[in-house]
C-alpha cells in the first residue's frame, strides 16, 4: 500500500472512530461533543485563543507553555496511522491530542494532550474523551494497550482513576502510563 492509500484508509478509521465516540459520549455528557483530525481550524483556534491565555497562566511548565500544535502537526503528517484529536463542542475548540501506534500489536501512545485554558462546554472532560478516543483507536488496529507518554506530574494520580498503570523505564519513553484496551 502506498502513502496516499494508507493515508486514505487511516483517515477513514479515525472518521469511524470519531463518529463512534461523539454519539457515546454525547448522549452520556448530554452536550454536544464533536471530533475530528487536527486541521486549520482547529490551529486556528489554538493559536488565536488558547495562546494568549496560556502565556498569562503560572502554574505551567515553559514545556506546556509554548508547545507548538503546528510544528507538532507537521512533523507528524508524515505517519498515515497517527492518533490525532480535536475536541470541539458548539463550535469551541475544548482539546487537542496526538499520538501514533506502535508497529507491531503492542499499543496506541498519546504523546501529548492539552485541554483549552478557557472556559469551555467539556471542562472537566478532555482527559475522558482523549482516553475513550485513544482506546477506541488502539482497538480499531487491533493494539492491546493505550500509553500515555511522558504524563505531566500532577496528572498521574488522574490517569490512575481511569485505569492506567504509571510505569518507568531505562528507555525512551522514561515515564508513561499504560492501560489494556
Amino acid at each position: 500500500m502506498n502513502y496516499k492509500e494508507a493515508k486514505k484508509q487511516y483517515n477513514e478509521l479515525r472518521n469511524k472512530v470519531y463518529q463512534k465516540v461523539e454519539k457515546e459520549l454525547t448522549d452520556r455528557f448530554q452536550k454536544p461533543v464533536q471530533l475530528s483530525h487536527i486541521d486549520i481550524n482547529a490551529l486556528k483556534a489554538w493559536q488565536k485563543e488558547w495562546c494568549p491565555r496560556l502565556a498569562e497562566r503560572k502554574r505551567f511548565t515553559e514545556e506546556e507553555l509554548f508547545w507548538n500544535w503546528v510544528n507538532t502537526i507537521r512533523e507528524m503528517s508524515n505517519v498515515p496511522s497517527r492518533f490525532e484529536l480535536a475536541i470541539w463542542s458548539d463550535n469551541i475548540l475544548c482539546g487537542l491530542a496526538i499520538g501514533k501506534p506502535s508497529k507491531g500489536p503492542a499499543h496506541n501512545a498519546i504523546y501529548r494532550l492539552q485541554g483549552s485554558p478557557i472556559k469551555h462546554p467539556l471542562e472537566g472532560k478532555i482527559i475522558t474523551i482523549a482516553i475513550k478516543t485513544g482506546t477506541e483507536y488502539a482497538r480499531a488496529l487491533g493494539k492491546k494497550h493505550l500509553v500515555l507518554v511522558e504524563p505531566l506530574e500532577h496528572l498521574v494520580k488522574i490517569y490512575q482513576r481511569h485505569g492506567f498503570t504509571f510505569k518507568t523505564s531505562k528507555h525512551y519513553p522514561r515515564r508513561y502510563s499504560m492501560k489494556e484496551v
